[in-house]
């Protein structure tokens, strides 16, 4: 049996809303200045397509430096990341008897983070959306996904 996880949320804490409110705070917009843009791009974040500095350098302009707003996000990213214990400590139960993998919808520099800390590690298999170009809810990514999952499932188990 292969069993499938989301992260966000789940793993690791949903930082939106505090990453909105922090962010525009300190770029002094509004949530809706910053939210709107964001949600506009979020097909090209989370498939790879732009980054989180791309995003920060066309929504301030040249009115502030998007490496500092870019550090900022990332900074308090870091600060939230904490794998959730209960949810570790049953991943380590499923993973002595199952395959199991995450798929998730994420932006470049959130996955170095999430790879830094070994969140990835947790699983026997992990595909993110932006090293393959798809995000969730499109099928083909769930496709890509159940293909590689069975080929780690049929050697986890020859082992």
């Amino acid at each position: 049996m292969i069993l499938l996880f989301d992260l966000g949320g789940v793993f690791v804490p949903d930082s939106t809303e505090v990453l909105n409110r922090e962010i525009a705070c300190y770029i002094e917009i509004s949530e809706a200045e910053l939210v709107r843009p964001w949600a506009k791009v979020l097909p090209l974040l989370f498939t790879g397509k732009m980054t989180i500095l791309d995003f920060y350098s066309a929504l301030t302009n040249g009115k502030q430096d998007p490496r500092l707003v870019l550090a900022k996000h990332l900074g308090i990213y870091a600060q939230r990341f904490q794998i959730d214990p209960f949810m570790h400590a049953l991943l380590q139960q499923f993973n002595q008897q199952h395959v199991t993998a995450c798929l998730t919808n994420t932006e470049v520099e959130i996955a170095q983070i999430n790879r830094t800390n070994g969140l990835y590690d947790l699983f026997h298999h992990a595909l993110l959306s932006t090293e393959m170009g798809l995000m969730k809810p499109e099928p083909e990514i769930f496709r890509l996904h159940a293909t590689a999952a069975r080929f780690t499932q049929r050697n986890h188990f020859r082992g």
